[in-house]
């Protein structure tokens, strides 16, 4: 199944104040799609505005290091 309905949800879960929530729908997407560009990068922002500024940061650092061996 695709991910895009999942990252939906993520997004409205956001608009209402949902982090929680809303991390756990994008690590659903990502279990469709663990190379999903929006919702990695969605990730990232949840994480960091969830207090878990250093996973968010790996996870940055690590896409980073994918994209330039392209």
């Amino acid at each position: 199944a695709a991910p895009f309905p999942l990252f939906n949800l993520s997004r409205a879960q956001r608009a209402l104040g949902r982090r929680e929530d809303e991390h756990a729908s994008i690590e659903l997407a990502l279990s469709r799609d663990a190379f999903f560009l929006p919702a990695v990068l969605a990730k990232a922002e949840v994480l960091r505005a969830l207090g878990r500024e250093a996973e968010a940061f790996e996870l940055l650092r690590l896409l980073s290091k994918l994209q330039s061996r392209d």
